[in-house]
């Protein structure tokens, strides 16, 4: 089979780690192919050299451009990805031959009346322009989303949750040599965020929080590991609530495993969240999870069984959970354990690349 995804880039987020992970699988027993738009190429190094890429920049000729390379390579499956690549891979792929799938990873865009614009493209894209695409949904909310507010006939819809690879070594058995590598004291309450510093993830929470321990927990230390658009504002808000010496901003890395093997907690305070790959990365490490009580996330994690769960932008609820796990170790090793029996059974980057073939072949 012949297979074509568009992205809009291969940076460090969530769903570019999903089609990293389950191409090169695919690339094992079929041609693949990835299309980018942004030079967002951070995650190139980690496909399979076999996968065939083409870097397609978003320009006034992109549209044209896409749909010759397309027509050229001739691929039988067409698959999209995050909103760039679902708009102008939707758009040029009228009365092409090939199938047609588009996976939404979240619920939202920009978090403003942009999005009902945005909607309204995808609402006429899904149901006049390209109405045989099968839309792949990475949760039950997205997949509910999608139903409802884009309108796209159930028929055409499906529900395949995230998936990520194994890990070849204990989760938990982070050796001296890599806390020495990656710079973390062991002796510290290492509390871990991976993500983009933007407004959907509300790391502001995680500081504020931060600010109520840092007198109750001696021993506290924050790595926020991502880059973003908030980057300067928030470390602006370290420095006005004295947090400097606490708090490391970490650049994104293909390798964020590393970070969870040093870690004590992970924290995930987003105010919407179509999923949260990190909380799967996080349940495979055996790293307990704290997270805000948003569609996504709350699919993943039962309170007090997988995971503890705060309203969202509550820092004072978040500051308490926090500080439990801090108190009482054994919580932490029996989450950790449960929510890394929970990834076991369900969320095996295999079981997700098999099911998606499966899709592709059913259509």
């Amino acid at each position: 089979m012949k297979i074509c995804h568009i992205i809009t880039g291969l940076g460090f987020g969530g769903a570019e780690r999903l089609l990293v992970n389950f191409s090169n699988l695919h690339a094992k027993e079929h041609e693949v192919y990835i299309v980018y738009l942004k030079e967002l190429t951070a995650l190139v190094p980690e496909l399979d050299p076999s996968i065939t890429l083409k870097y397609i920049p978003l320009k006034w000729n992109a549209a044209y451009n896409l749909k010759k390379y397309l027509a050229d390579i001739k691929p039988d499956v067409v698959h999209t990805h995050l909103g760039h690549a679902d708009l102008l891979g939707l758009g040029v792929s009228y009365n092409m031959p090939y199938k047609l799938f588009c996976t939404m990873h979240n619920i939202w865009f920009k978090w403003n009346k942009v999005d009902q614009f945005i909607f309204l493209a995808y609402r006429f894209l899904l149901n006049v322009w390209v109405k045989r695409t099968h839309v792949i949904n990475i949760s039950r909310v997205v997949q509910t989303h999608v139903v409802n507010t884009l309108r796209v006939p159930s028929k055409r819809t499906h529900l395949l949750y995230n998936g990520i690879p194994a890990l070849k070594t204990d989760p938990k058995q982070a050796s001296p040599d890599l806390f020495k590598e990656m710079g973390i004291d062991p002796a510290h309450f290492n509390v871990l965020f991976v993500g983009r510093l933007a407004p959907q993830k509300s790391v502001s929470t995680l500081l504020l929080a931060a600010n109520l321990l840092q007198n109750k927990i001696q021993n506290l230390k924050i790595y926020l590991v991502g880059e973003g658009q908030l980057e300067n504002e928030l470390k602006t808000l370290c420095e006005s609530l004295g947090l400097q010496h606490l708090v490391e901003f970490r650049k994104p890395t293909p390798n964020p495993e590393k970070y969870f093997a040093c870690c004590d907690v992970f924290v995930l305070p987003s105010i919407f969240e179509g999923m949260g790959i990190v909380l799967l990365e996080a349940f495979r490490a055996k790293l307990p999870v704290v997270v805000s009580n948003v569609e996504g996330p709350k699919e993943l994690v039962q309170d007090k069984h997988t995971g503890l769960v705060f309203e969202p932008g509550d820092y004072n609820a978040l500051a308490e959970k926090i500080l439990k796990y801090h108190n009482t170790p054994e919580l932490r090793e029996e989450l950790g354990k449960n929510g890394f029996d929970f990834y076991n059974e369900q969320f095996r980057i295999e079981d997700y690349a098999s099911n998606l073939l499966k899709l592709y072949t059913s259509i």
